[in-house]
Parts: structure tokens; C-alpha cells; sequence
């Protein structure tokens, strides 16, 4: 799903009863600029594509270069900002299937797979079968995702305000 990050998709998400909602976002800095602090009950991945994306949570900010992303716990106020033009892919995932995954911010390393997967889900009809192949799409993307055990301290660590 293409979104406009300028309409009101980010009270929608929570709203999609789906484990899994991902949107596609190309935008310029003068849109991201616009980005108010916000918050989801779905945990958000945010890989940017291209471009450099920071993102605000509590009191740091996450640097998220190309091919890099960043995990968002559900319920945490944050913000994304950028600059010039770029391209993120966000997956916001139901808290039940997050519990195996980070309980705070952090970036986590895409695979190759899982950038592949990322794009694909980013194909997914909105109320995708969840039996059906797309629901299985789902599942790798899910089982593909770091556990808490597994996440390890940034390469590209926050800075503190």
C-alpha cells in the first residue's frame, strides 16, 4: 500500500485487522518535516530505502541509513524526519505477534531476504488472507524478525538528547 504521509493513515493502521499492515512511503523532506510526534498501537519496522531517515523516540534519535531499519515498539511516541528526498517501507505488527520481538528501540539488520520480503509485503492487499499465500508471506516475514534474544547493541546507535 502506497501512503500519503500527510493524510490520516497513522490512526488507520491500528484499525486494519491484520498481524501485519505494511505501507510504502516516498516523500521530501518538506512532508517529513510536517511529521507530528505520534503513536501506534502496532510495533513499527521502518526500513528506509533510500535517502536517510531519523527517528525520534523518547530521548534519542535514531539515524537509519539506506537498507537499515529501525524497530518501534507499539505504543511508543515518536517521529521520522529526513532530508531531501527518500523512501521507507514500514510493516506496523499487531502487539501478539511482537512478543518475541524487541521490548525497546533499536536497529535491526536486514538480510537480503528479508528486504525482499519487506518490498513483497508492501504488494499486499490491505485485508490480505491470512490462510491464503499472501498469510504465508506473512509468516516468513514474522519468523524472519530478530527475538529479543538475538537483538544486539546498534552499529548505529541513538544519540541522546
Amino acid at each position: 500500500m502506497h501512503i500519503d504521509v500527510r493524510s490520516d493513515w497513522l490512526s488507520y493502521v491500528d484499525q486494519v485487522p491484520r498481524a501485519l499492515v505494511a505501507a510504502n512511503t516516498v516523500t521530501s523532506l518538506d512532508a517529513l518535516e510536517q511529521s507530528s510526534r505520534h503513536q501506534h498501537q502496532k510495533a513499527q519496522l521502518l526500513l528506509t530505502v533510500r535517502g536517510v531517515i531519523n527517528c525520534e523516540v523518547e530521548d534519542a534519535v535514531w539515524i537509519v541509513p539506506p537498507q537499515c531499519a529501525v524497530w518501534i515498539p507499539g505504543g511508543l511516541p515518536h517521529t521520522a524526519f529526513g532530508s531531501g528526498e527518500v523512501e521507507c517501507i514500514s510493516l506496523f505488527i499487531e502487539p501478539p505477534a511482537a512478543l518475541a520481538l524487541p521490548s525497546k528501540c533499536c536497529t535491526i539488520t536486514v538480510s537480503p531476504l528479508l528486504r525482499h520480503l519487506l518490498m513483497r509485503a508492501n504488494e499486499l492487499a490491505e485485508r490480505y488472507d491470512v490462510d491464503g499465500p499472501d498469510g504465508r508471506i506473512v509468516s516468513v516475514i514474522l519468523d524472519g524478525l530478530p527475538p529479543r534474544s538475538r537483538t544486539s547493541a546498534s552499529r548505529f546507535p541513538a544519540i541522546r538528547a
